[in-house]
């Protein structure tokens, strides 16, 4: 997702998946890639929950966000999240 292929994130994710099974780690992941591709109903709060138990996850949920954010139109959002 950080290098602008949401679609091909979900297909690593998945072999990940299929390897590993379902993790914390990949959750996250997921939630990231949906999240910059601008599906925030679900995502947005999940990783808001991310940042209050894990705040060092913070520059990646923000990007992730803001990139999602920007897809919508909801530039006020992203600059806020990126000031």
């Amino acid at each position: 997702w950080q290098a602008g292929d949401p679609a091909g994130a979900v297909r690593e994710l998945r072999a990940a998946q299929r390897r590993t099974g379902a993790t914390a780690d990949t959750a996250l992941e997921w939630a990231l890639a949906a999240a910059s591709a601008g599906e925030l109903g679900e995502t947005e709060p999940f990783l808001q929950q991310q940042l209050d138990a894990r705040p060092e996850l913070a520059p990646l949920v923000w990007e992730a966000l803001a990139l999602g954010y920007l897809r919508v139109y909801r530039t006020r959002d992203a600059m806020t999240g990126l000031n």
